[in-house]
């Protein structure tokens, strides 16, 4: 058996202060199960008390925690572990696994896939933020879930999503092990105060996919794997919810979110820039925080330099993305005198574009909504 509880709240199976806004700042959590099962939760495994017919399972969470992370699986487990010992600091993190028996020797093989995301992740995303409770994959009858510390692993140990790979972009890897991993970062270490801007956990965590994708096959095939997801964008409503009354965005966060994140990092133009604001939102800023909108944006706008306030507000507020408008008007010959501006709902609204303006040489060029922009 197993718990998954996102959306619909942690408090339709235990009494708790269900609100994103308020996580606790540990847990303890006791589970009876049958003898002859193993029940898992988050954290640490501090105590087992065994019984004529059930054992209790006693785990122990030391670091902040969301309600609906807070999770129990119950099942014919059986355990392996590892050790992964960070570049950062050369900290040591306790890798447990705790698979069905039948499926041991399948997780061994497939599991070897955390390791070198681990090595990805905390160097583009600061070190794992919760070393003191470990981190966990436990096999589930459900496909994924990002429970802190212990993550539901229900993949069937295939490639891609549940084996199909167009879901990775023709890629082999697990996509459950990489994304839901992705959250422990994004979602789980930066929270969201308000369900309204659960963007803020899957817009990052889906664009930590191509992370991976960039520290394992560099940053062209990274970028082919952002843009093979603008197919599932459907633009008929908003990224952020509706605030106070337990109402998330549209699904676009997923794949439309990291797209709009890619833009933000072409618009920014320094990589070297763009990473160092990943790493310090989780190592410094929103370290195991809870946050909202606001906070997003004025940290991107405060570690860039410029001003993104209508621009998070036209792709995350509005369904539609801004459009680009031009016409061209010959002049002679070859020569066209061109014309571009920018259709949105947001008025003021103004970003750059690349063009090519002659053969081999690129320029950015600033498009707003207000007025065209010329080019000869």
């Amino acid at each position: 058996m197993g718990v998954a509880c996102e959306g619909f709240g942690a408090s339709s199976w235990w009494p708790c202060k269900d609100h994103l806004s308020d996580e606790p700042e540990s847990m303890v959590v006791k589970i009876s199960a049958p003898k002859g099962m193993v029940a898992i939760a988050n954290g640490r495994l501090v105590q087992v008390d065994t019984g004529r017919v059930m054992n209790k399972f006693i785990w122990k969470v030391v670091s902040p925690i969301n309600t609906y992370n807070v999770n129990i699986s119950i099942g014919d487990y059986v355990h392996f572990s590892d050790t992964f010992i960070s570049r950062k600091d050369a900290a040591r993190l306790d890798l447990d696994y705790w698979v069905l028996s039948d499926h041991l020797e399948k997780a061994k093989e497939q599991f070897k896939q955390v390791k070198p995301m681990l090595v990805c992740y905390e160097e583009k995303l600061g070190k794992y933020p919760f070393y003191d409770d470990s981190y966990k994959l436990v096999e589930t009858p459900y496909l994924g879930m990002e429970h802190q510390s212990c993550i539901a692993y229900g993949n069937g140990y295939k490639k891609g999503y549940a084996g199909n790979t167009k879901m990775t972009n023709g890629h082999e890897f697990d996509y459950i092990i990489i994304h839901e991993s992705g959250h422990e970062w994004f979602g789980n270490n930066i929270s969201c105060a308000d369900i309204a801007d659960m963007w803020i956990h899957e817009a990052f965590t889906t664009y930590t996919e191509s992370i991976f994708v960039e520290c394992n096959y560099g940053k062209e095939k990274a970028v082919d794997y952002i843009n093979s997801k603008f197919e599932r964008i459907g633009n008929k409503a908003p990224m952020v919810g509706i605030y106070g009354v337990n109402e998330e965005g549209a699904g676009d966060m997923y794949s439309k979110g990291s797209l709009f994140l890619n833009t933000l990092r072409h618009i920014i133009d320094h990589d070297s820039l763009w990473w160092s604001i990943l790493y310090d939102m989780n190592t410094v800023a929103f370290h195991h925080k809870t946050i909202g909108y606001s906070d997003v944006l004025n940290y991107f706008n405060q570690r860039s330099g410029r001003d993104f306030t209508k621009i998070f507000e036209q792709y995350l507020k509005y369904p539609s993305p801004p459009k680009l408008k031009y016409s061209l008007t010959k002049i002679k010959g070859k020569t066209f005198d061109v014309s571009m501006q920018w259709e949105t709902d947001v008025v003021g609204f103004e970003m750059p574009i690349v063009v090519l303006t002659k053969k081999g040489v690129y320029e950015k060029v600033k498009v707003s909504e207000s007025s065209p922009t010329r080019l000869f």
